[in-house]
């Protein structure tokens, strides 16, 4: 149950040629299948201004993504999200009767698989999106954090 009167929104930065990103799309699918619902929303933001819809469209259905997609080729989410690498995530607290602009969360990583872009773990040892959302579906308001992600990085 997720706090009462709230919505939350998770921003998954993502790009379609960042093989990082690309090998989280079976953790992205998972988190999505367990939390999304009509309180809790998520987005794929495609900020790289040289991807096409079409491009994205055919992203989403190569690795199975199963969440509305965003342009931001103008890096309006990047900037407000303060995101600078693919894939980062940043997660929303809304209040549906208040400003879109909402309470900020978290803001890093999915999980600490990726030690740098060339070296990963055999699996994560901490789950730091996947526990911030267990918080909130609870009905907690965790503190905000951020945590380094690991991935390529957003261009201009």
């Amino acid at each position: 149950m997720v706090l009462p009167e709230t919505q939350v929104v998770v921003l998954l930065f993502l790009a379609t040629d960042c093989p990082v990103a690309n090998r989280y799309a079976p953790t992205i699918n998972a988190l999505v299948a367990k939390f999304a619902s009509p309180a809790m929303r998520f987005f794929a933001v495609y900020p790289d201004s040289q991807v096409t819809v079409e491009k994205i469209r055919q992203h989403q259905m190569d690795f199975a993504l199963n969440l509305p997609a965003l342009r931001d080729p103008g890096h309006e989410l990047v900037s407000r999200a303060g995101v600078s690498v693919t894939p980062e995530v940043a997660v929303y607290l809304m209040p549906t009767s208040d400003s879109p602009v909402g309470t900020w969360l978290y803001r890093g990583r999915i999980d600490d698989q990726y030690d740098s872009v060339s070296r990963s773990r055999p699996a994560p040892t901490k789950h730091d999106l996947h526990e911030v959302l267990d918080l909130v579906a609870q009905g907690q308001r965790p503190a905000p954090r951020t945590t380094k992600a690991i991935g390529c990085y957003i261009g201009d």
